[in-house]
Formats: C-alpha cells, sequence, structure tokens
C-alpha cells in the first residue's frame, strides 16, 4: 500500500499542476475525440461498468466491514454511477475520459483499490486502513472535478484531467 501513498504524492502534485493550468485557461468549446478505439484497448459495447460497481458493492457488503471503510467506497460508486451515464453522453462514448472513467470503475476501483483491501487477512486491514480510505478520498475528489468539468464544459481543462486521469488510474 505505501506504492498507494506515492500515487497520491504524484495527484497532489499533478492536481496543483492542473489548477494552475486551469486558472489560465477559460475557453468553450465542443468536447474533442482524440484517440483512435485502437489507443484505448478493447471495449465490448455490451459491457456496463455499472454491472461491476454493483459487483463490487456486494463484495464490499458481503465482507462485513465496519461502516467507516463502507461508506466512503459507496459513495465513490455512487460517483462513478452517476457519472458514467454523463460522460458517456457528452462525450458520445469517444474520448478518452469516457475510456478512462469506465476504466476506473472496471479497473482501478474494483481491482487495484478495494479488492487488495479486501483480501487482506481481517486482522491487517485495520493497519492498512489509512491508505485505502486515502485512495478513495483522492479518488472522489477527482470524479468531483469531472463532474464539475462537465457542467462547465470547458475543453482545456476537459483535456488535461483527461489526460490526467488516463495516466493516474488507467495504467496497470
Amino acid at each position: 500500500m505505501s506504492e498507494n501513498i506515492i500515487w497520491i504524492i504524484l495527484l497532489l502534485a499533478a492536481l496543483a499542476a492542473l489548477l494552475l493550468a486551469c486558472r489560465f485557461s477559460g475557453k468553450v468549446a465542443p468536447f474533442p475525440q482524440q484517440n483512435s478505439d485502437a489507443d484505448r484497448g478493447p471495449v465490448a459495447e455490451d459491457d456496463d461498468p455499472r454491472t461491476e460497481l454493483l459487483s463490487l458493492n456486494l463484495r464490499l457488503r458481503k465482507a462485513g466491514l465496519p461502516a467507516q471503510w463502507v461508506t466512503p467506497c459507496e459513495h465513490v460508486i455512487d460517483q462513478l454511477m452517476t457519472l458514467l451515464p454523463e460522460v458517456a453522453r457528452v462525450s458520445d462514448g469517444s474520448s478518452d475520459l469516457h475510456w478512462t472513467v469506465n476504466r476506473i470503475a472496471t479497473n482501478y476501483l474494483p481491482v487495484r483499490c478495494v479488492g487488495p483491501f479486501l483480501d487482506l487477512p481481517a486482522s491487517a486491514r485495520p493497519e492498512q486502513a489509512p491508505a485505502y480510505l486515502g485512495n478513495l478520498a483522492v479518488l472522489s475528489e477527482e470524479l468531483q472535478k469531472v463532474s464539475e468539468l462537465l457542467r462547465r464544459r470547458d475543453i482545456r481543462e476537459f483535456q488535461i484531467k483527461s489526460d490526467f486521469l488516463k495516466h493516474r488510474f488507467s495504467q496497470g
């Protein structure tokens, strides 16, 4: 989990750079369609990332974790459940941000963040809980910023956020 702390520090540094870049932008335009489908990897049309989120929520509940460990994850799941259709609608399913938010819902959150925590022995979870909760907090904050970005439709910020999320949450 110490690797996650490094990622959080890098995320905060990138976020500071993003905020600085956004301060000097302000142009509004339609959302871009930059990369080809080959750049994004295979995605089956019938795959719904919300199904993965529902499965994750069920797994989380079945684990019998204390509420202070379940509630933050459920908040992120709720954010993604709301954000996924909005991103798909605005980007017509063809932008980097659409692919990345889907990837967060199907890979990063269930496989790289929550899964390893749930796979720990119950006795090891309290020691790892701060890193787990920190990762969820950072992810929640980033998803909130994506939601705000979509409301404003700021094209420059959209491109920066798309690239940032793609590199931060989609590797591995």
